[in-house]
């Protein structure tokens, strides 16, 4: 556009990603608490739609975010019984596959809970009935989650950490407090168990976490630019 000599177009899961270690909380993970730790840093937000992205250190004190589609990829399911969900998933959505994004978020929560109880509810409705409290609906969700994450975990080796963002999460703390969670995260082989296991892994409890990151990185891009760039974020 006239007047305008760059332009920073970005997702708010690359926004969650530069700005989510002051609203968090250590949920799992044996690094939590050592100071000065490096690495790469990830983040996985399920919502209205499942974001995934992750921040590289750039020399001492900068940090390079980088986005993704994962959320987009198809979604592992194991054995029989989560094969049978998923050809009813996939049934009810009109899609040759089911993506993470199916599963974790939006109609495949309705989805989920209809399948296992026979009752239909929003997702909204699903989070507040099904997702607060210890149910069916609870167990596979966090199974789910759990395993989209370590998959995310292992795909970035995110030593720095994993903070889990997203409406879904904050509202409904259980879906990775809860052990089938933690069995599902850490559900690895002996070379990858380790691993796993140092990384620590966060809660993000401010639900307005992609807005302060849009701000944090506007902030960033005004210090090195100057006025005339402008960011777009949706």
């Amino acid at each position: 556009p006239p007047g305008i000599s760059a332009l920073h177009v970005a997702g708010p899961a690359k926004e969650r990603s530069v700005t989510v270690e002051a609203s968090s909380k250590p949920t799992w993970g044996s690094g939590a608490n050592e100071p000065g730790r490096m690495g790469a840093r990830s983040v996985v937000g399920a919502g209205t739609g499942l974001g995934a992205a992750s921040l590289l250190p750039v020399g001492t004190d900068e940090w390079l975010p980088f986005s993704s589609e994962a959320g987009h990829a198809a979604f592992a399911f194991f054995e029989d019984e989560e094969q049978e969900f998923r050809r009813f998933l996939c049934r009810e959505l009109g899609r040759p596959f089911a993506s993470a994004e199916n599963v974790l978020c939006g109609d495949g929560l309705s989805i989920l809970h209809y399948y296992l109880t026979g009752q239909f509810l929003q997702p909204r409705q699903v989070g507040e009935r099904a997702l607060s409290c210890d149910t069916p609906t609870l167990q596979w969700y966090a199974r789910f989650l759990g395993r989209f994450c370590r998959g995310w975990m292992l795909s970035t080796l995110c030593r720095g950490g994993l903070w889990i963002a997203g409406g879904v999460a904050a509202a409904n703390p259980l879906c990775v407090t809860i052990s089938t969670f933690l069995e599902s995260l850490y559900a690895s082989s002996e070379a990858t168990l380790t691993l796993l296991q140092h990384i620590p892994v966060y809660l993000v409890t401010d639900t307005d976490s992609g807005l302060w990151g849009a701000a944090f990185a506007g902030q960033t891009l005004l210090r090195k630019y100057g006025h005339t760039h402008t960011m777009l974020s949706g």
